[in-house]
């Protein structure tokens, strides 16, 4: 049996359907994703688990205590720690007041090392803490007692490049010290670091379960070209390439052109590219390219190309 178990569960809000027939099971000492889109059900499902929401229908387990009752949430509390999507804590309290109330609850034998670890001071207040240091703050609350189970409810999101590696670290660093992790993300490069396992989740279902090396758009880029028309189309049919997109336009002449010079006609090719990159910019060489972008695609972008009408597990 799993440290986490999820079977069956429903959950709905009026008419609509919030997770659907969601199952998935977390084994000790796993890394474990939730990716989607926005709305697809990740903090539904992380609060489901945490038994903040009780489903229509289903079962969900840590450590094999039921977390819809009582008793089972009394048993398994102090074995799990949560950072959630939006940390909230009370602006009139202080960082150190919020560390005192968790550990009077659950303990806090890692509380020292943990804040000096992240430059928190416990005498600011949190409404002085910006966006980062409240992350930040969630992550000491989260991992302070040293609990078995980490439950992570996109703990990047927002943050500077900088303090979104930082965090991936030291989760990195729990993981391999045996704790079991269930993390969710919108973000491609964290889920490929961290997890063993990839739920992918669309509308509220779990389309796929992937590992890192199988997501098959880890390398996608986004791509504009704005060519000089004419060209052949046919070359972009050599491409692995998503949503293509083009419309004809006119750019201006070149620097130095006369006064009479007409505008040049062009078009704009965007798409997403989820080929090798010199298989790119070998295709795109010959053309008569007046301006190029090429950057990482945008995830939602990402995951509605490649798994939009696919069935469910």
């Amino acid at each position: 049996m799993g440290v986490i178990e999820v079977e069956g569960i429903t959950t709905e809000y009026g008419n609509d359907v919030g997770i659907d027939s969601l199952s998935f099971s977390v084994d000790t000492g796993e890394a474990f994703g939730l990716l989607g889109p926005q709305g697809a059900g990740k903090t539904t499902t992380i609060r489901t688990i945490l038994g903040f929401q009780s489903p229509k229908t289903g079962t969900t387990r840590v450590l094999d205590c039921d977390v819809h009752s009582e008793r089972g949430r009394r048993e398994v509390t102090d074995a799990i720690g949560y950072v959630p999507a939006a940390p909230g804590y009370d602006d009139r309290s202080s960082v150190g007041q919020i560390l005192d109330a968790h550990e009077a609850v659950h303990g806090g034998d890692r509380r020292d090392m943990l804040t000096k670890r992240f430059g928190l001071e416990a005498d600011r207040q949190i409404k002085s803490l910006d966006k980062r240091e409240q992350q930040l703050l969630a992550l000491v609350v989260a991992f302070m007692h040293d609990p078995a189970v980490a439950i992570l409810d996109e703990p990047t999101t927002g943050v500077d490049p900088v303090t979104r590696q930082r965090i991936v670290g030291f989760i990195d660093e729990e993981r391999r010290r045996g704790t079991t992790v269930l993390f969710s993300s919108r973000s491609i490069d964290s889920m490929v670091r961290l997890c063993d396992r990839i739920a992918v989740l669309w509308s509220g279902r779990r389309i796929r379960t992937e590992t890192p090396a199988s997501l098959p758009f880890t390398s996608a880029k986004q791509v504009s070209i704005t060519v000089r028309r004419p060209f052949d189309t046919t070359l972009f049919d050599r491409l692995q390439t998503e949503n293509f997109v083009s419309h004809d336009t006119e750019v201006p002449p070149p620097a130095g052109s006369g006064p009479e010079t007409a505008p040049l006609p062009a078009t704009i090719c965007s798409f997403l590219y989820c080929g090798p990159p010199a298989q790119l910019l070998e295709t795109i060489a010959p053309l008569a390219c007046l301006t190029y972008r090429i950057e990482p695609a945008p995830v939602d972008e990402m995951l509605r190309a490649t798994y939009e009408g696919v069935p469910p597990e």
